[in-house]
């Protein structure tokens, strides 16, 4: 997806955008490596709460 400078998303708008993309793609995993694991969950988890998305879940592993 690519975006005109000046109709930019938001980072945050862009992830969820993004995880949004993968997950009606079907992809069976998605690997994410941040320093910042707790907004990242919330995150997520925001995305799978979506209607279109609650029936899949959400399985989450963490090496903390």
């Amino acid at each position: 997806m690519t975006l005109s400078p000046s109709r930019e998303l938001p980072a945050t708008e862009a992830l969820i955008l993004s995880l949004d993309e993968y997950i009606r793609a079907r992809y069976g995993l998605l690997a994410v490596q941040t320093f910042e694991e707790e907004r990242f969950l919330r995150f997520m988890r925001g995305v799978a709460d979506h209607e279109r998305h609650r029936a899949k879940g959400l399985y989450l592993w963490s090496v903390r």
